[in-house]
């Protein structure tokens, strides 16, 4: 194996990093086994960004469908509801009308039976 990085400093910028801040600033010299490591690192970190950002999307796309189909549900629910409440109301609408004409319920109900066919042919 070779070299993968390697860290040096030349006399003028030792000389120049000790005599003005104190601290010792290193070169970085990168060879080309470094350079074709760094560079596989990064393809394989772009790649696995990229899935994961594919998954999320697969995700939410499928979230997305699962919420359409409960709010169609519930739509039709609300329909239903909503008709019903329709009957529910028709009925009430109709016996307060009754009251407000003062009608009331009859007692006693007389039924005609016809004794001979009268729509007979």
């Amino acid at each position: 194996m070779g070299r993968l990085l390697t860290f040096t400093m030349s006399e003028t910028q030792n000389k120049k990093a000790t005599s003005t801040s104190g601290s010792i600033m290193p070169r970085i010299k990168i060879g080309p086994v470094s350079l074709t490591f760094i560079t596989i690192i990064l393809a394989c970190l772009l790649c696995l960004f990229y899935l994961v950002q594919s998954n999320v999307v697969a995700t939410k796309s499928y979230d997305i469908r699962e919420l359409e189909s409960k709010k169609e549900q519930i739509q039709e629910e609300n329909e239903g509801l909503q008709l019903e409440a329709a009957r529910s109301q028709s009925i009430k609408e109709v016996e307060e009308k009754a009251k407000d004409l003062e009608m009331v319920p009859s007692k006693k109900v007389n039924f005609i039976t016809p004794s001979s066919g009268v729509a007979s042919k």
